[in-house]
């Protein structure tokens, strides 16, 4: 009887280990998906931005390597919300009544993320790959009026290896990046200072520093 229990509970530990491991290693795998799942790819194929789901080793990579100093406009955990979207911006208690109107000066737009990769490529070489990650979608106010946004981490890897990385506030309709911080390069920023392009209506351009930032120009 007592040889019966033993090898029982020989039996039920190992269980409960295998069980353990199948549950660690679902997580771990259903991370990197969610990671890889995150982070998009864009190139020029035939002149032609293209759009894809970034590899799952090149997301985690570039994950350890966001910029994670500065947050822009973060809001508490008590925010004010629309439609699911945190409000950002200055007076937002007129607004605490989800029944007070709400004018917008833009419309969401399903594909935004594809203006943006076009917005993105416009002025880089045709060999450079670059990455972007959606890190949440708000409500600017302005004026008292809304505006949908997005606010992403973009990514260069440059045709020379340099690679520069910053957050983007984008707009949530026309892809248009508005506003950029938590600018950082990886690499030499002597190579991209001298490699960078702009154009008339703007683009990117370079700091004192040899950091990369977005510039309108009205």
């Amino acid at each position: 009887m007592k040889f019966f229990l033993k090898i029982s509970s020989i039996i039920l530990v190992g269980l409960l280990i295998e069980r353990a491991y199948n549950y660690i290693k679902f997580k771990n795998i259903s991370g990197v998906q969610q990671v890889q799942s995150n982070w998009k790819t864009i190139r020029l194929v035939h002149k032609k931005v293209t759009t894809t789901t970034t590899d799952a080793s090149v997301a985690a990579s570039l994950e350890g390597k966001k910029p994670t100093h500065k947050k822009l406009n973060r809001q508490p955990a008590n925010s004010i919300t629309r439609q699911g979207r945190p409000l950002v911006g200055t007076h937002l208690h007129q607004w605490a009544d989800p029944n007070t109107p709400l004018t917008f000066i833009n419309q969401t737009d399903p594909d935004w993320e594809n203006h943006l990769s076009n917005h993105i490529m416009r002025f880089m070489p045709p060999e450079t790959i670059a990455y972007f990650k959606k890190e949440r979608s708000y409500i600017q106010i302005q004026g008292g009026k809304g505006r949908y946004m997005e606010e992403v981490v973009i990514t260069y890897k440059r045709p020379n290896g340099v690679m520069t990385s910053f957050s983007a506030s984008v707009d949530g309709q026309t892809g248009a990046i508005d506003h950029t911080w938590n600018k950082t390069i990886l690499e030499n920023r002597e190579i991209l200072k001298n490699e960078l392009r702009a154009s008339p209506s703007g683009g990117i351009y370079v700091d004192s520093n040899g950091l990369p930032y977005y510039q309108k120009i009205n």
